[in-house]
């Protein structure tokens, strides 16, 4: 059990200092005010963390498709691969939902794991690949997406695929 700085520096080191939020700390703590607490003393800390709500509107956007949403924070040096609670990174978001243009963006950058599982061990192909998200399912084949990876319930990508047709 973590507690004071040493969860601080648990929380921080766990995250590299990419990513700290109020969910978060609300999730290691247990409620919202211990939650708050320690965000301000890591603000304090560091004097660094970035904006929640701006890489909130990244994900937003990644989710969306909005393509200029999405390309401003990379430009501004936001990580592309961070993964939320439930472990969808941005590009899972978008190939889910077929956002080919985002997709690409997100892939060019060479800063994302295109075999980043999330909670359910399920890697960005699943989805497209399970709903005949073609362009999507192409495209992150292409950038080495594996089809063979089992989720929490043993099934794969490939599996899907081959009930499906």
């Amino acid at each position: 059990m973590y507690c004071g700085l040493d969860l601080i520096g648990f929380v921080w080191h766990r995250l590299e200092g990419n990513f700290v939020d109020e969910e978060l700390m609300m999730t290691v703590v247990g409620n919202a005010e211990h939650g708050r607490a320690i965000l301000d003393l890591l603000w304090q800390w560091t004097g660094d963390l970035p904006i929640t709500s701006e890489i909130a509107k990244f994900y937003d956007a990644a989710k969306a498709g909005i393509k200029s949403e999405v390309q401003n924070p990379l430009e501004a040096g936001v990580n592309p691969d961070l993964p939320n609670i439930h472990g969808a990174t941005p590009l899972r978001q978008a190939a889910a939902r077929g956002h080919v243009t985002v997709v690409e963006i997100l892939l060019t950058t060479g800063m994302v794991d295109v075999n980043s599982p999330n909670t359910e061990r399920q890697n960005p192909i699943f989805f497209p690949a399970e709903h005949g998200i073609a362009v999507v399912t192409n495209l992150l084949l292409k950038h080495g997406a594996n089809l063979h990876v089992p989720d929490v319930k043993g099934n794969t990508p490939i599996v899907i695929i081959g009930e499906k047709t």
